[in-house]
């Protein structure tokens, strides 16, 4: 038994779990990432896809992935999807298992395990994200990514939301709501969201990097060595001084905000606080919500 399980807090339990038991296997996976660093180039084929004029030069897209359509999302989705529609002030394409081929072309060994479900939804989308940025530029958001205005951060040329590097004083708050994500550890691998992404074309070199480490790593791996191998192999390429330019915009905790209290009663005055730090709110597929719930008065469900 983990000598930290016999810590009476449960916020203290989580800190040390991820002190001691996650950030020694971030480490390891990024060790083992560096194979996967360099290699074949799998990103220059990405732009032969069927529909590649579709996308107008220069024209700003936003991108999301559902893997069974729109039509067939449940409703705290499609209510995610359509504040995009309303607050998002650029096309918006939501992709799928059906149509995603129209925008990209992506390597067949990558479909088929996609397929065949070795590559699962999650893991499929963080490939997909990289390779539309890195071809068309714009902004990919999690279509549980809930808009309460349109982002200033969507007419930037670059914008990755990262931990900030000073703990904030609440910190404990958050590692005790998720100690696999949230930690201020400075080998902790996880350190950057990618719910939110945002570049021009002229950005897309770190994506289309990113897209080349998921490519070759997936082309010679059947399985997952982590859930957020994506997140820390990111984390990985920005220690390269190619990419020493590439400044991430710190703090990830205001966009989880409304995810934080979701669940609890609604609060006006707390919600139009939560929406002055930040316009946009990552969320996840809750079930079961109660009416009333904060969530539920937020989006109207």
């Amino acid at each position: 038994m983990k000598w930290w399980k016999c810590v009476p807090v449960k916020s203290w339990r989580r800190f040390l779990k991820a002190k001691f038991e996650l950030l020694p296997v971030h480490v390891k996976v990024a060790s083992e990432l560096k194979a996967y660093m360099s290699g074949e180039e799998w990103a220059a084929n990405l732009n032969l896809a069927t529909r590649f004029g579709s996308v107008k030069e220069g024209e700003r897209v936003i991108w999301q992935f559902w893997d069974k359509g729109e039509e067939n999302a449940p409703p705290i989705v499609r209510r995610c999807l359509q504040s995009v529609c309303e607050f998002g002030g650029y096309r918006q394409v939501v992709l799928n298992d059906e149509n995603f081929c129209e925008f990209v072309n992506l390597p067949e060994c990558i479909v088929e395990k996609y397929k065949n479900g070795t590559i699962s939804k999650a893991h499929f989308s963080d490939i997909l994200r990289v390779a539309l940025l890195c071809i068309y530029g714009g902004v990919w958001l999690d279509a549980t990514v809930f808009l309460s205005a349109h982002p200033c951060e969507f007419e930037r040329e670059f914008f990755v939301p990262q931990r900030s590097s000073v703990r904030p004083k609440d910190y404990m708050r958050w590692v005790k709501f998720s100690e696999g994500y949230f930690s201020w550890e400075r080998e902790f691998g996880v350190k950057m969201s990618s719910s939110v992404m945002v570049c021009d074309v002229k950005s897309g070199e770190i994506f289309r990097e990113s897209f080349n480490v998921l490519a070759r790593y997936w082309a010679a791996e059947s399985s997952l060595k982590h859930y957020f191998l994506f997140q820390i192999a990111f984390n990985e390429l920005l220690k390269k001084e190619c990419f020493g330019a590439f400044v991430l915009s710190e703090g990830d905790t205001e966009m989880h905000e409304l995810q934080f209290v979701a669940k609890g009663k609604f609060d006006a005055a707390l919600w139009e606080a939560i929406r002055q730090k930040s316009s946009f709110h990552k969320l996840t597929y809750f079930k079961n919500l109660k009416n009333g719930s904060f969530v539920s008065v937020v989006l109207g469900l």
